[in-house]
């Protein structure tokens, strides 16, 4: 029997095949761990700018974030398909680049398949520089100073912006001041008195400001004399008041100076120098003012006077000094060179304790009040020599007058008691230069020592120090109107502080600033001044230092404009 064994093998290889399927889980009965979840999908796609605004002519890049089912995110700005609801108000690229059209509102969209998303953008209209401003508006500058100028553009959003450094600077008179657009930019540089007219340009658009009329002034000085260093401090006048001390800061003084005074020309300067008690002086300093305002002493340093030198007072062609020991005034001729020279009668008498001299703007009248006597003495000036004649019988007063100031109309006069806590007022006879008081008589006050009056108000300031009755209380400057009648009517607030001993007031010529000297007391001597700016109501306001640096209990303080 013949056997198939070719077949036999092959049916064995089909049943070993079969067994191996079986055994490794084949045939389609089993079940498989290994199929693949299905694709994630996408949920939703977020659009975002880098703003929600843009102006007309502005653009902003918009992205398209999308989610998907599996929680997924994937950035499609680059695939999703972009538009606008409204391309008259806003356009937007394939890259998703908006660009603004006109002002309104529009939605940027960007799609994938059937999913969507969207943001809203507005458009504004475009923000314009509409104008140029200039501050300060109306500067005045002293001569020789720096001040800087601020340019503020508005935009027609109505917002602003510092464009001092970016504007174009111009001085109409470059040679009374110019305008840096160098830095530091827009800074003016006073060259010579006079006014100019400043611009500021911006370059595009191309807008000027309105002109800024900038005017040159005349430097000021100030000058103290300080009794206990036996010197004169000496400073500049900066444009916002300050006072800042001179390169020589000091020039020496005879012992004791106790008031300092400037003639008209600015070119001479006279110091009384008391002495003390057991160092009697008894001269006048006399100097010459360089164009810078130093003092330098003249060929002949001092002249004499008579005993206790306490005030001294120059007009165009005289000089007078009160004797406060001596009840007495002194009066010279003011010769070409400056110095001074004893007129025919050198002194004339006064009462016990003549503090100071006051003449009248007419230069008809003068006084001096008497500390001791409580009264005022009057003279009249002789037109032609400047000589004093006395007008009879001392004026009453108040205890302890120290100080006399006349009004700028002539017509009042007004005098510091410094031990009497008050300030008496008078109105002046033209015909005849009597005093009589005015109703009320007095103004209360603490220990006022001195009196100076700003013609703007005119506003009357009073420098409240200590006095033999009272050695702690003052440290103020009392501030009043004029009324219509020459009575002192109490500011709001009726003082401003000052230091220990406010002893000396003065007004600056531009009548902008006023100085007081803080003198100290016997056990505390004062070295400082005192700084103020005149608001437009009269009403002080210390300068920032309200104090500048002074010689050793000053006295007397004085502020003239350059020669």
């Amino acid at each position: 029997m013949r056997v198939n064994i070719g077949r036999a093998i092959g049916v064995g290889s089909l049943l070993i095949m079969a067994l191996l399927a079986a055994a490794c889980g084949g045939g389609s009965s089993g079940s498989s761990n290994n199929t693949p979840p299905p694709p994630a999908t996408l949920s939703s796609i977020t659009v975002a700018g880098s703003s929600t605004s843009i102006a007309v002519g502005g653009t902003d890049q918009f992205t398209a974030t999308g989610t998907y089912s599996d929680g997924t995110t994937k950035s499609l700005t680059s695939t999703a398909t972009w538009s606008s609801s409204a391309t008259t108000i806003a356009t937007v690229s394939s890259s998703g680049l908006a660009t603004g059209v006109a002002a309104g509102s529009a939605s940027i969209t960007a799609t994938v398949g059937s999913i969507s998303g969207q943001a809203s953008l507005t458009v504004t209209k475009p923000v314009t520089l509409v104008s140029i401003a200039i501050t300060p508006t109306a500067p005045t500058l002293f001569n020789g100073t720096t001040l800087q100028l601020t340019a503020t553009g508005t935009y027609s959003d109505n917002s602003t912006q510092n464009l001092t450094g970016s504007v174009s600077w111009n001085s109409s008179m470059m040679a009374t001041a110019t305008v840096s657009n160098t830095a530091p930019v827009g800074v003016v540089t006073a060259l010579a008195l006079g006014t100019t007219t400043i611009t500021a340009t911006s370059g595009s658009p191309a807008i000027a400001s309105p002109a800024v009329t900038v005017t040159v002034i005349a430097a000021e000085h100030a000058y103290a004399a300080n009794f206990g260093s036996s010197n004169v401090s000496q400073y500049n006048v900066t444009n916002g008041g300050g006072l800042t001390p001179m390169s020589t800061p000091t020039v020496t003084a005879g012992t004791g100076p106790f008031s300092i005074a400037i003639d008209p020309s600015k070119h001479y300067a006279y110091v009384a120098n008391y002495g003390t008690d057991n160092t009697p002086n008894d001269t006048v300093s006399q100097y010459n003012i360089t164009a810078s305002g130093a003092l330098t002493p003249m060929s002949q340093p001092t002249v004499t006077t008579g005993l206790g030198p306490n005030g001294v007072t120059a007009t165009a062609k005289s000089v007078y000094v009160a004797n406060y020991n001596g009840g007495s005034v002194s009066q010279y001729t003011i010769q070409s060179d400056g110095s001074l020279l004893p007129m025919t009668t050198a002194s004339v008498p006064a009462g016990a304790g003549a503090a100071m001299v006051a003449l009248t703007p007419s230069g008809t009248y003068a006084y001096v009040p008497n500390v001791t006597d409580g009264t005022v003495s009057g003279y009249s000036v002789n037109s032609t020599t400047g000589a004093l004649t006395s007008l009879g019988a001392a004026f009453p007063a108040g205890t302890g007058a120290d100080f006399i100031a006349i009004d700028p109309s002539g017509k009042y006069a007004y005098v510091a008691n410094s031990n009497g806590g008050s300030i008496s007022q008078y109105a002046i006879n033209a015909t005849t230069g009597s005093l009589s008081p005015l109703t009320p008589a007095t103004v209360t006050t603490i220990n006022p020592g001195s009196i100076a009056i700003d013609p703007k108000g005119p506003y009357v300031y009073v420098a409240n120090g200590t006095s033999s009755q009272n050695a702690t209380q003052g440290q103020s400057v009392s501030q009043y109107t004029i009324a219509a009648n020459g009575a002192l009517t109490p500011m709001n607030p009726a003082t401003v502080a000052a230091g220990l001993g406010a002893s000396s007031v003065t007004v600056d010529p531009t009548n902008q600033f006023v100085y007081v000297t803080n003198r100290g007391s016997a056990t505390t001597p004062g070295s400082t001044l005192s700084q103020y700016v005149i608001g437009p109501s009269g009403s002080l306001t210390p300068l920032s230092p309200a104090t500048v640096t002074a010689g050793t209990q000053p006295a007397g303080v004085v502020v003239s404009t350059a020669n």
